[in-house]
């Protein structure tokens, strides 16, 4: 069973679906607007139009990334229905509190950089776990560090190494905070978890090159450097 999850995982599109040949493509991008439209082009992933437009009017790539998040997660929950009930709901826990670190360090760095509310639109996912989007919404009109924490008391520490500007140690955090739930979750008992832990894999790998790519294409970045950094191409 877990064995034609994955096949048919990695036959899904948008999830460990950007093959080489692909990947070749979108390295030989140009520019933004080019990348774009070789990813909506050679992958699964179709950006819209809105998003686009929120890109070239404030000629930032932060809409994107906020899209390419919101996506990857949308498909995320979509493969997880596949599952039985009981390996779901333990599983879903997990990414629930991915997605709180996402949407956390979104609404913080959104009230330090006072991000347009249209951008802001786009930045939540919306599958919490223990702060719901009307308290991330909240944070972005706060008057203070304190009422930011307050707002998102169960990250306060990661919020607070994000308020310093530490926001690297603020990964970690976050991080730590995930695995003591994988770790709470595996001593439970995981059912499929060959399943879970390739399907994981595969999803993160494609969305952290696609986010390099968009990121190296940005400061023109040639395709031989890129090819360095990307995890997929390591593997093959």
């Amino acid at each position: 069973q877990a064995e034609d999850g994955i096949r048919d995982v990695e036959r899904s599109r948008g999830l460990g679906d950007v093959y080489k040949r692909q990947i070749e493509e979108l390295l030989e991008a140009k520019n933004i607007e080019e990348l774009l439209l070789k990813i909506m082009k050679y992958t699964g992933y179709k950006i819209p139009e809105y998003v686009i437009e929120l890109y070239r009017k404030y000629d930032s790539i932060l809409p994107l990334e906020f899209y390419l998040k919101r996506k990857y997660f949308d498909d995320v929950f979509l493969e997880l229905m596949r599952l039985p009930r009981n390996s779901r709901r333990r599983i879903e826990n997990v990414v629930r509190v991915e997605v709180d670190i996402e949407n956390v360090f979104n609404a913080t760095t959104s009230y330090l950089h006072r991000y347009s509310e249209e951008v802001i639109k786009i930045a939540f996912i919306p599958y919490p776990c223990k702060v719901n989007i009307h308290s991330l919404r909240r944070v972005i009109s706060a008057r203070s560090n304190k009422e930011v924490i307050e707002l998102l008391t169960p990250y306060e520490k990661v919020v607070s190494l994000i308020l310093d500007g530490k926001d690297g140690l603020a990964k970690v955090e976050g991080y730590r905070i995930i695995r003591s739930h994988i770790r709470r979750g595996i001593t439970e008992g995981f059912i499929d978890i060959a399943f879970i832990y390739y399907f994981v894999v595969l999803a993160e790998i494609e969305m952290r090159d696609l986010h390099f790519v968009t990121i190296a294409t940005q400061f023109n970045v040639p395709p031989k450097e890129k090819i360095a950094h990307l995890i997929y191409a390591i593997i093959q």
